[in-house]
């Protein structure tokens, strides 16, 4: 065994160079191979998170009524898969901001100015690993009848794209492996 070493230690000085280059070689499929890994972990426990903390939110025309916007919220509340629902205007999220940075009560009232034409915005939690797809059904459903809604926003098609990023480093990760060992 030792003699075994000694011939090794030997080549190394011999071939300098060649040592060099093989190490580097090496370090780099290491390398490749622990970032490509990380990142597929990475990726993974974005989307499963994101997919655990579906959100969708709906943002409604400004002159559009309480009442109106309470009544679609008591029917998506009955739906299966909703955790809750909460109406909010933008009003309330800029004061909800303003606290959330340490600002008293007196001082919020001072800086949020008097405005009639606030947007209005359901915000829809759904249950963890739930079918959004029905909910999402029923908010299109309400805007082609001709609910005031400006929009919806929720992150079925993001979690998707991760899923692929995923999917493609995986596989870019074999390649890779492949072709460096």
């Amino acid at each position: 065994m030792f003699l075994n070493l000694k011939y090794a230690l030997q080549y190394i000085t011999r071939n300098k160079a060649l040592s060099a280059a093989t190490t580097i070689v090496i370090l780099v499929t290491f390398i490749l191979i622990n970032s490509l890994i990380i990142a597929q972990v990475i990726i993974d426990k974005t989307a499963s998170y994101l997919n655990k903390q579906q959100k969708i939110s709906i943002l409604y025309e400004p002159e559009t009524t309480k009442e109106d916007i309470l009544k679609f919220k008591s029917e998506l509340e009955t739906m299966p898969g909703v955790k809750k629902v909460v109406y909010k205007d933008s009003k309330e999220l800029q004061r909800d901001n303003l606290r959330s940075l340490g600002l008293s009560d007196d001082e919020v009232n001072s800086i949020v100015t008097s405005q009639e034409d606030y947007i209005k915005i359901l915000q829809i939690e759904l249950k963890p690993d739930s079918d959004q797809e029905v909910v999402v059904d029923t908010i299109k459903k309400a805007k082609q009848e001709g609910a005031p809604i400006i929009s919806f926003v929720y992150f079925k098609n993001l979690i998707e794209r991760i899923k692929s990023i995923s999917n493609g480093l995986r596989i870019s990760g074999f390649i890779v492996t492949g072709a460096l060992i």
